[in-house]
């Protein structure tokens, strides 16, 4: 029988595998002696926990499987008793990240272990726990760094206004500016100034 089924003999339901004797007598009066060799079969529930990644498959009870869910499959055992078999599915995700990163003209940034100093679109291959691919984009843009020189000629007297001060003397002036992106920028002011002259002569 299978687990949860009976049989009855010698008048007692049994449910118990074993050896067991029933005493009777004949029409003519004889002992007679009935055994029952009882076999109890069991009854199988396996659940069974399977990792798999986006886009792979598992098959169970004949159908490829790729959501995660809990599955059942009833069977029958050789000796005609239930069996159920369940499948608890995990499907894990692959990544895919991109991310844009700011950098100066002269900085850089490590990326896939190699410091990248160039605009450009990068890519790394990871591997995640449960061993599924994962990728990593980069998407680096480097800002340049201005450096510019103007010339200017004034006359004595004038001025020119550069750094927020009005330049009165010949000479070069740098002043200190950052870009929209921080970057350092330079600008220089080459400054001219031309004298006046005046002069009177005796005839």
């Amino acid at each position: 029988i299978c687990q949860g089924e009976s049989y009855l003999f010698g008048g007692i339901t049994r449910t118990t595998a074993g050896f067991y004797s029933q005493n009777l007598s004949t029409t003519f009066g004889c002992d007679s002696i009935k055994n029952l060799q009882l076999i109890v079969h069991p009854k199988f529930t396996d659940t069974i926990t399977v990792d798999i990644c986006q886009g792979e498959s598992f098959v169970f009870g004949g159908v490829a499987r790729t959501t995660s869910g809990f599955y059942t499959q009833n069977l029958t055992t050789t000796f005609g008793c239930d069996s159920i078999k369940n499948l608890h599915l995990i499907v894990h995700p692959k990544y895919s990240d991109t991310v844009t990163v700011n950098i100066c003209q002269d900085e850089s940034v490590v990326f896939g272990g190699v410091p990248r100093t160039t605009s450009g679109f990068y890519t790394q291959n990871f591997t995640s726990t449960f061993g599924c691919d994962s990728i990593k984009n980069l998407q680096l843009i480097v800002h340049p760094k201005f450096a510019d020189t103007v010339t200017v000629d004034i006359c004595q007297g004038e001025s020119y206004l550069f750094g927020g001060t009005a330049r009165t003397s010949s000479g070069f002036y740098t002043q200190n500016l950052t870009t929209t992106f921080g970057c350092d920028s330079i600008k220089n002011l080459r400054l001219i100034v031309h004298p006046k002259f005046a002069d009177t002569v005796t005839v």
